[in-house]
């Protein structure tokens, strides 16, 4: 704890009904004292982009069932603004039970609970990950659809009525966030860790909205 836990290396965030005069000398109260240090670092090789595709297979002889994988590294850096762009795509491929995995994998085929993709933004390196938990039998078949599906992302244009339910799926995820202060307290580290727009969660709404097909 003493090693890595250090005011240099930490943000804080306070939200409140409350304003900085009346909050600021609590925080000095109580953490005034905590010293500075050097803190570790871990250097780690960036990753570098595939240059093909890399199947790992861990067999399990007694598994009732194949869990699936398809990942790649993204250089998407939060606060880009292809990050609203790349959570519509990904949600209009693997969102929810609206995703087109999801009604593709378990809806029309029934070989799965569910499908779903995610992109996750990272300042040194974000990921896609398309996953299904399907039966055995059917591994192969499931890797297949989940490609072809990507593929589909890139090769056809989606329907407006897509575009719309996941815009409006999202929307009411982001204003559902905001009513609970550990997301806001996030959002205001995320701007300062990330260096991020400081109007860029108030406009977010407007930003998503303006996606397009």
């Amino acid at each position: 704890y003493t090693t890595f836990f250090r005011p240099n290396v930490a943000y804080m965030a306070v939200v409140g009904d409350v304003t900085v005069k009346e909050i600021k000398p609590l925080i000095e109260k109580y953490f005034g004292g905590w010293q500075k240090a050097t803190v570790p670092v871990a250097k780690y090789t960036t990753v570098k982009m595939p240059t093909a595709t890399n199947v790992a297979f861990v067999p399990r002889d007694a598994a009732v069932q194949s869990v699936i994988n398809v990942t790649y590294p993204l250089n998407l850096k939060p606060g880009h603004p292809d990050v609203i762009k790349a959570k519509v795509a990904s949600s209009i491929l693997g969102g929810g039970m609206t995703g087109r995995l999801f009604l593709n994998l378990r809806e029309t085929h029934a070989w799965t609970y569910g499908s779903y993709s995610s992109i996750r933004q990272d300042d040194i390196v974000g990921r896609f990950t398309a996953t299904a938990k399907c039966r055995n039998a059917v591994s192969d078949s499931s890797v297949a659809e989940i490609l072809k599906e990507m593929e589909r992302m890139g090769s056809e244009k989606v329907s407006q009525e897509d575009l719309d339910r996941q815009i409006a799926y999202l929307s009411g995820g982001f204003a559902i966030g905001l009513g609970r202060a550990q997301t806001v307290a996030q959002y205001a580290i995320n701007i300062e860790r990330y260096n991020m727009p400081k109007d860029y969660y108030k406009n977010y709404l407007k930003n998503l909205s303006a996606v397009t097909v």
